[in-house]
């Protein structure tokens, strides 16, 4: 089973350089429910709980457009944030994934859009 270098961030803690087989029930298990995708201006996705806000998960961070530099929404519960090849999930390269552990380290917030 294939593993993918990711981020991984829980409400309230760093975020981390890590690695997560590339199986749904692995993100599932993760974020503890069904996975909903947010795509972020660097090329990375953040996947997270789809219903995570509803059921009152804790906000974890901000996500700003990237044109405009406004708050556009917020995140909650635990995330992975992975690479993109079309469709499919992959690795993030390194050097991004150090860019975006220090992005969240330094101010809980990334660009959209």
């Amino acid at each position: 089973m294939a593993k993918l270098k990711c981020v991984y961030k829980m409400p309230g803690g760093p975020a981390h350089i890590g690695e997560i087989p590339n199986e749904l029930k692995d993100f599932q298990f993760f974020v503890d429910g069904c996975i909903e995708t947010v795509p972020l201006s660097c090329g990375a996705v953040i996947v997270c709980n789809d219903e995570a806000k509803m059921n009152g998960a804790h906000m974890n961070f901000f996500l700003t457009n990237k044109q405009t530099d406004e708050l556009w929404d917020f995140v909650c519960g635990p995330v992975v944030i992975v690479g993109t090849n079309g469709e499919a999930f992959e690795s993030l390269q390194e050097d991004l994934a150090v860019q975006i552990c220090e992005a969240l380290n330094r101010l809980p917030e990334l660009e959209v859009g």
